[in-house]
């Protein structure tokens, strides 16, 4: 790029480089999460519409996406990033300070449920979900 001439980013070129990263740092299914980093970074109408744009991005979406980005490749967990997560079809909020629901977690509790419901009425206990 000649100098003194400032990079015009768009949806798409952010898209290739989100897609390409990923794969060397070893994160797993790094397109979905490109796009979910999009989303946050306020620029998912755009995004969504065509699935792939040549909208050209203001500095703030670019800086905000590249800070979000920088915090996945550091391994920091997609939820934390985000602030939620879904558990028991419910969302959640979520930070560095609670425990990130695993899917196994609600496959545990519907079995816990179902064996509490084959208890006698008498015998039951209330479980809070």
């Amino acid at each position: 790029m000649p100098e003194g001439k400032k990079r015009i980013w768009t949806v798409r070129e952010l898209m290739k480089s989100g897609h390409r990263i990923p794969c060397g740092k070893r994160i797993r299914r790094g397109a979905l999460k490109s796009e979910l980093l999009l989303l946050i970074a306020s620029i998912w109408s755009a995004f969504k519409s065509t699935r792939v744009s040549d909208k050209p991005l203001d500095d703030r979406e670019v800086a905000e996406f590249r800070s979000l980005f920088e915090r996945r490749l550091k391994h920091e967990p997609l939820q934390y990033i985000t602030g939620s997560t879904s558990f028991m079809g419910l969302q959640f909020g979520v930070n560095p300070s609670v425990l990130i629901p695993r899917p196994e977690t609600e496959t545990l509790i519907e079995e816990a449920v179902a064996a509490c419901r084959k208890f006698p009425a008498e015998k039951r206990i209330e479980i809070l979900i």
